[in-house]
C-alpha cells in the first residue's frame, strides 16, 4: 500500500478560463499547464515554473535563466511587471508586445538602462 500527495504550489488558487485556454492566476495572468513544470504564459511564453508558495514563482527562461516574480511585482491586468534575475542579482521589467506573442515582448534591464528582446539581446 502507498499514498501520493499532490500539491499545486504557486498556481493553487488559479481559475480555469476557457476563453484563453487554461488558467488564470489572479496576480500572474493567463497560462497553460502541462504535465511537467513547463507552462505557456501569455506574455513570457514557455517557462519552467517552480514554487511552493501561492504568491510567488520562480520561472526559468531560455533568454534570462531563473527569474523570480511575485504578486507584489506583477500586474496581471496589464500583463507586465518586475522580475528578479538570479544570475545577475538584478531586476528586469517586462512589457508585453502583441497579445499571445511572447516574441514581441521586451525586458528593461535596470542595471544598464537598456531594452532587451526575449532572448536577452539588446534591441536595436
Amino acid at each position: 500500500s502507498f499514498s501520493i500527495t499532490v500539491e499545486s504550489g504557486w498556481w493553487a488558487d488559479a481559475e480555469t478560463d476557457e476563453s484563453w485556454g487554461s488558467w488564470r492566476k489572479n496576480w500572474f495572468g493567463f497560462f497553460s499547464l502541462t504535465a511537467s513544470p513547463w507552462i505557456f504564459h501569455e506574455g513570457l511564453g514557455w517557462v519552467y515554473a517552480e514554487g511552493a508558495g501561492e504568491e510567488a514563482v520562480w520561472c526559468w527562461t531560455d533568454g534570462f535563466g531563473w527569474l523570480w516574480v511575485s504578486s507584489e511585482t506583477w500586474d496581471a491586468d496589464a500583463g507586465e511587471g518586475a522580475l528578479y534575475r538570479a544570475d545577475e542579482a538584478d531586476w528586469l521589467y517586462f512589457r508585453p508586445g502583441s497579445p499571445g506573442d511572447p516574441d514581441a515582448g521586451m525586458f528593461y534591464r535596470y542595471s544598464t538602462g537598456e531594452w532587451l528582446n526575449p532572448r536577452g539581446e539588446p534591441l536595436d
